[in-house]
């Protein structure tokens, strides 16, 4: 452990060198539990969700959608919630949070972090915004599913490497805000 940490108080960040004047207004908050609307049964964790998903496949079509940003409040009346995280730790939005949903495993630090957005690497790289992975993670919610799977997303080649499906469908328009 380092001699000190500094941590924000909830509803606040840090800004650092590289970041822009804007101020900052969508900040995760620590969800330890995360709401859940399905009508496929219940799971108590979020690790739970890839096995529901896998056991309904035979005789439903399913559609994992993920919605960020929102509180429980507009999900429907009949949610149910979900431990988002093993006893203090809680995963933040992101390549950790979709890793542990589509494996089923609690793997925080499987990848580091996947946005370089540093100028030299921009000069090396042919896709610099692009996800920091050189393999698609294992076990991932589609990878050896026998039929078609798709993903839409707004995160690059996140929900293609995340879940491992066969077409994906991406937006280019993250993260570009200094372009």
């Amino acid at each position: 452990m380092p001699d000190f940490l500094v941590v924000a108080t909830e509803g606040y960040t840090f800004k650092t060198m590289g970041t822009t004047l804007k101020k900052s207004v969508h900040i995760p908050e620590n969800n330890f539990k995360v709401p859940v609307h399905t009508p496929l049964g219940g799971v108590d964790d979020l690790r739970g969700i890839k096995q529901l998903v896998r056991s309904n496949l035979n005789h439903h079509k399913i559609a994992l959608i993920l919605v960020e940003g929102v509180g429980k409040a507009f999900f429907p009346a009949d949610h149910f919630i979900c431990k988002n995280g093993p006893g203090w730790f809680c995963h933040e939005p992101g390549d950790a949070f979709y890793l542990t949903l589509s494996t089923g495993k609690h793997e925080p630090f499987a990848y580091p972090a996947w946005c370089r957005s540093f100028d030299r690497d921009a000069e090396t790289v042919k896709f610099p915004f692009s996800v920091y992975m050189l393999s698609v993670p294992e076990n991932t919610l589609a990878l050896d599913y026998s039929g078609k799977s798709i993903a839409v997303g707004n995160r690059s080649m996140f929900m293609h490497m995340m879940f491992g499906v066969d077409i994906s469908i991406e937006c280019f328009a993250r993260n570009l805000f200094n372009q």
